[in-house]
């Protein structure tokens, strides 16, 4: 099946065209505004439903009127809301859950006039079904600053958007809607639409984001001292040789030495994570979802609403820790009668220094113990 759009100065058309030997089809309009698109099924004998709509209550026409906007995820006292810088037509109505005389602007547009140039700004409202096309105009020839421009040059105008999204970022054409906007609706794989505000309603755009220069220099510093005092001890060490025999160190040299360097490897991994939570955050608001409005006039993101999301509570299962012989060996001394500090019916209890095990082995990769 191929589906074919028409868009012209007399007409704008959908159809389809079944391909030869592909499944019979028809689609099929109720008389309770249902549309139904059946496909006939050889294997059973029957007409099965590919498509039904309205799909749910954000389909319904006019559901939130004009300048509204339905939010199917929302819930079911808040389906509907009205757009920034907008208020309800009728507040009673809009009380009685009747939301179809929409909402109506809060501060009147700036159109200049004289020459003069508007102070009125955009909204960016992303991820949107773009509004009914009653009262669009488009125009395929001009770039996406050029269309903002020109809707802003003509006070009637009060919405634009991208004609063709088929470039992916790389958007182009213009489609601009005049006096009203109605039947919108977030929707999945929405496009972006620029809805035009005065200056008073934009919110205050968000403050440049500063270099974490602190975190970065603090690590940084962080690990050239580490390396610094690893690489001393090293050279204390072999100056001085073995404390005893087998080269190897007693317990009490061993905390002495790894705790500092727990201390010092501690500051390192809070400066990463820190560091690595600041990154994460900031990639987030630069997500293609949460784009940027910087243009040549004010522009700003109108907020989706939240996403529902479950998240599990079930605990991890517990880990049992595990010693082998040679950790053993390492933490009492080669099994040294000094660090004995008692018998008791099981076996011989040491004195050791509990350290953890990565920074065991790096005391023996550095000649250490």
């Amino acid at each position: 099946m191929e589906y074919e759009m028409v868009m012209s100065p007399h007409e704008t058309t959908c159809s389809y065209i079944v391909k030869p030997g592909g499944p019979l089809t028809y689609v099929v309009l109720l008389d309770t505004g249902v549309v139904r698109h059946l496909v006939w099924d050889a294997n059973a004998g029957a007409w099965q439903t590919y498509f039904q709509g309205p799909r749910d209550v954000c389909d319904t026409y006019r559901k939130c009127g004009a300048f509204g906007l339905c939010d199917a995820g929302a819930a079911s006292t808040s389906f509907c809301s009205c757009l920034r810088g907008f208020g309800p037509a009728s507040p009673a109505a809009w009380d009685s859950r009747d939301t179809s005389r929409g909402c109506r602007r809060n501060v009147k547009l700036d159109c200049g006039g004289d020459g003069a140039t508007t102070t009125d700004g955009f909204l960016l409202l992303p991820g949107v079904k773009l509004p009914d096309a009653h009262n669009v105009s488009v125009d395929r020839s001009i770039t996406l600053e050029e269309c903002r421009a020109r809707c802003l040059a003509n006070c009637s105008r009060v919405a634009c958007a991208a004609a063709d999204i088929r470039g992916g970022d790389v958007r182009s054409g213009c489609a601009m809607w005049t006096d009203e906007i109605i039947d919108l609706r977030y929707v999945d794989h929405g496009q972006d639409l620029y809805l035009r505000l005065a200056k008073s309603e934009l919110p205050p755009p968000a403050a440049p984001r500063a270099f974490p220069t602190a975190p970065v220099v603090g690590a940084s510093v962080t690990v050239v001292v580490v390396i610094v005092l690893v690489l001393v001890l090293t050279v204390i060490r072999r100056r001085k040789g073995p404390t005893i025999s087998g080269n190897k160190l007693q317990p009490w040299s061993r905390c002495l030495f790894f705790p500092v360097l727990l201390f010092f490897f501690s500051l390192i991994v809070s400066s990463f994570i820190f560091n690595t939570a600041y990154a994460n955050i900031h990639s987030t608001l630069d997500a293609p979802g949460a784009r940027s409005c910087a243009l040549s006039f004010p522009c700003i993101e109108h907020q989706q609403s939240p996403a529902h999301s479950v998240t599990s509570s079930s605990a991890p299962a517990p880990i049992v820790p595990y010693v082998d012989l040679l950790t053993l060996r390492e933490a009492t001394g080669y099994f040294s009668e000094s660090n004995i500090i008692g018998r008791g019916g099981f076996g011989v209890v040491y004195e050791v220094c509990v350290l953890p095990l990565f920074l065991l082995f790096l005391g023996s990769a550095i000649n250490l113990s």
